[in-house]
């Protein structure tokens, strides 16, 4: 399995975990009403219908807030193409690299 370091471009799932439950908690809070008024939910789901307005935003300013961060570490956090020094991003230089080279 190669190291997560030596991979240039990770991908972050949690953005779009995040922005998939908002949709899911969405889609819910329409879909629900019409189940409750069909008769096939009792009056119990109720209570989740009126507090699922409130999740789907805190997901979906999460999922944003996520995306924003990580794309600006992102851009703030570059290795060197030639990989021989330590990119200093907290991750591990790779197996080839120089150790008097890498920051400290």
């Amino acid at each position: 399995m190669p190291s997560p370091a030596a991979d240039p471009a990770p991908r972050h799932r949690a953005p779009g975990v995040l922005a998939w439950l908002a949709g899911l908690a969405c889609i819910g809070c329409c879909l629900l009403p019409l189940l409750i008024g069909a008769g096939l939910l009792g009056t119990g789901a109720t209570a989740v219908v009126q507090g699922l307005p409130a999740v789907a935003a805190v997901l979906a300013v999460g999922a944003v807030a996520t995306w924003w961060w990580l794309k600006r570490r992102a851009d703030r956090c570059t290795c060197p193409a030639d990989r021989t020094a330590s990119c200093g991003c907290g991750q591990d230089a790779p197996a080839n690299a120089d150790p008097a080279n890498a920051r400290p």
